[in-house]
C-alpha cells in the first residue's frame, strides 16, 4: 500500500513540476534544442533502464503503425507545440490548458471513434470544461495585451494530439510491452528534433547554464523515464479511475510550483477558467465505467 501511495504521489509531483522545468529550460535554450537534448538524454536513460532489466536491447520494430503513431502524436507533435507555446505563456497556464486532455479524449471518442454514448454527466462535464477553456482564451481577445493567444492555441492542440494517440493505443489490438514500445520513438524524437533545431534555430543563442542543465536532465530522467515506468507499474495495481485523477491534480501542483518558484500569478480570468476546466475534467472522469488511460504528458 505504501509503495502504491508513493508511486501515485510521485507521479502527481513529477508531472506537476515538468511544466515549470520546461519554462526554466526555455530561459536559456531555444525550444527545439531544449526538447531534442531532453529526448536524447531520455534515450540514454531509457536504454540503460531496459538493458539493466532485460540484459539486452532490441531496436527491432514489431508494430510499425503503432510506433509511427506514438512517435508523431505522443512525442514529436505535442511536445513541439508545448515547447513553442510555453515560450509565451506561464507554465501553470500551460498545465491547465493541457489538462483538457480527458475532455478531448471524450470528444474524439464520441465524434470520430464513435465508441460510446455520453451520459448527462459527461455532457455537463465537457460543457463546463470547455467553458473554462473559452474563459482562458477570451482574456487576450478582451484585453488585447499581456497574453499570447497563439501560444495558448498551440498548447491546446498538443492536448488534442495526446488525446488522439491515447485512443489509437486503446483501439490497437496488438500486444506490446508498454515501456519497450517507446524506446524507438524516444530515440527517433531526440534525433529528429535536435536535427530540426540545428537547421531552423539559432542554436548559438542557447546557453547551457546550470539551471538549464538540471531542468533538461530532470525532464529526461524523471519527467520521461521514471514517471513512465511508475505510471505503467501503477495502472496494474490501482483503480484506473484513481490513475485518471492525476489529470486534475497535476495542474494544481503546476500552479503552486509556478507561483512559488517562478513568481507566476494567474489572472482572475485564468483562475475562473482553470476552476471550470478542472471541474469539467473531474465530472468527465468521475464515471462508473472504465476511463481511458492517461498518456504520459511530459
Amino acid at each position: 500500500m505504501m509503495k502504491k501511495a508513493a508511486g501515485y504521489v510521485s507521479l502527481c509531483l513529477i508531472w506537476g513540476t515538468t511544466w515549470m522545468a520546461i519554462k526554466i529550460g526555455l530561459q536559456d535554450l531555444t525550444p527545439f534544442f531544449s526538447l531534442g537534448i531532453r529526448y536524447l538524454l531520455a534515450s540514454v536513460f531509457l536504454a540503460g533502464y531496459l538493458y539493466l532489466k532485460e540484459g539486452k536491447l532490441s531496436f527491432r520494430i514489431k508494430h510499425w503503425k503503432l510506433t509511427i503513431a506514438i512517435t508523431l502524436f505522443n512525442y514529436i507533435l505535442p511536445y513541439c507545440l508545448v515547447y513553442w507555446g510555453e515560450q509565451y505563456i506561464y507554465s501553470d497556464l500551460t498545465s491547465v490548458i493541457f489538462s483538457s486532455l480527458p475532455l478531448n479524449i471524450s470528444l474524439l471518442t464520441l465524434f470520430i471513434f464513435r465508441e460510446e454514448r455520453f451520459s448527462a454527466k459527461d455532457a455537463v462535464g465537457i460543457f463546463i470544461g470547455f467553458a473554462g477553456i473559452f474563459t482562458i482564451f477570451s482574456e487576450p481577445l478582451i484585453k488585447n495585451s499581456g497574453f499570447n493567444l497563439p501560444g495558448m492555441i498551440s498548447v491546446y492542440l498538443a492536448s488534442v494530439s495526446a488525446a488522439l494517440v491515447t485512443l489509437i493505443i486503446r483501439k490497437s489490438k496488438e500486444k506490446f510491452h508498454p515501456i519497450k514500445v517507446n524506446l524507438v520513438p524516444v530515440i527517433t524524437t531526440g534525433i529528429l528534433i535536435t536535427g530540426i533545431s540545428l537547421l531552423l534555430e539559432d542554436v548559438g543563442r542557447s546557453r547551457l547554464t546550470v539551471s538549464a542543465f538540471f531542468a533538461v536532465s530532470y525532464l529526461a530522467m524523471f519527467g520521461t523515464v521514471f514517471a513512465f515506468a511508475v505510471y505503467f507499474w501503477l495502472i496494474r495495481r490501482i483503480k484506473l479511475s484513481l490513475v485518471a485523477s492525476i489529470s486534475y491534480i497535476t495542474p494544481l501542483v503546476a500552479i503552486f510550483a509556478g507561483w512559488v518558484f517562478l513568481k507566476e500569478n494567474l489572472s482572475l480570468f485564468q483562475i475562473i477558467g482553470a476552476s471550470l476546466v478542472l471541474s469539467g475534467v473531474f465530472l468527465t472522469l468521475r464515471k462508473g465505467k472504465k476511463p481511458p488511460p492517461t498518456p504520459v504528458p511530459e
